[in-house]
């Protein structure tokens, strides 16, 4: 069997796997943070592709005296998988976006969803999860946190990495561990609605990972937050 000729017809799959997807037209949230230039095509388009190359690897190794054929047909279910993810995650981006714009809650301080890379990431500020200087949860926070929740219920081979931060107010080994201790209530939160620890990591940076200047109220607002990231499955 001529396996090059079954590679070539084999890479049209990829395209439409990238153009299938529609680009993502949710307006984005009051901060400008919540832009996806193109990425309902360009997060398909490279999961196909990340996807296929992952697919053929494993379809080599495992076969045997067939590794060409293995790895052709990796290559497409792979592509199938990863262009799967990426439209999933261009979903549940715009699905998030539209129901945090909902909550009057968040109107003042959005809570703004974007891509990073193949990462979903949810930036949450910091003054609606905690009151300050406390890494006890706010209820307030509750609903927020019960969306993404959801999101992690649906798809349950996805992880996720939650990043505690602070501005450059105080002592920075106080500021590392309130961000610390922040990040771990809301993985405990988490678990405490049924997302398995093992799905779980828990991290504090402090005042290490500022997005703004800590030199005015406005950037030291947005320095003091909790990144919620939720990764493809390895």
């Amino acid at each position: 069997m001529n396996y090059k000729l079954i590679s070539v017809l084999l890479l049209p799959m990829l395209i439409v796997g990238c153009a299938a997807t529609p680009t993502n037209t949710t307006p984005a949230a009051s901060t400008g943070g919540n832009t996806t230039d193109s990425s309902g095509l360009m997060n398909t388009g490279i999961g196909a592709i990340t996807g296929a190359a992952a697919g053929a690897a494993i379809g080599a190794a495992i076969g045997g005296k067939n590794k060409a054929k293995s790895a052709v047909i990796g290559a497409a279910a792979g592509a199938v998988l990863g262009s799967g993810l990426g439209y999933y995650f261009d979903q549940q981006q715009q699905q998030l976006t539209a129901e945090f714009q909902k909550m009057p809650e968040l109107q003042t301080t959005p809570v703004v969803v974007k891509k990073d890379n193949q990462d979903l990431a949810i930036i949450t500020p910091g003054n609606i999860a905690f009151a300050s200087g406390s890494s006890v949860l706010q209820t307030s926070v509750y609903p927020v946190l019960d969306k993404i929740i959801a999101v992690l219920k649906q798809s349950l081979t996805t992880r996720v990495t939650i990043s505690g931060h602070t501005d450059s107010v105080g002592k920075p080994d106080l500021n590392l561990q309130l961000s610390k201790s922040r990040a771990e209530s809301i993985a405990k939160y988490f678990i405490q609605q049924g997302i398995t620890s093992s799905r779980i990591q828990a991290f504090g940076y402090g005042d290490t990972q500022p997005i703004a200047s800590n030199d005015n109220d406005q950037g030291r607002a947005q320095n003091r937050r909790v990144e919620i990231k939720i990764h493809a499955p390895q």
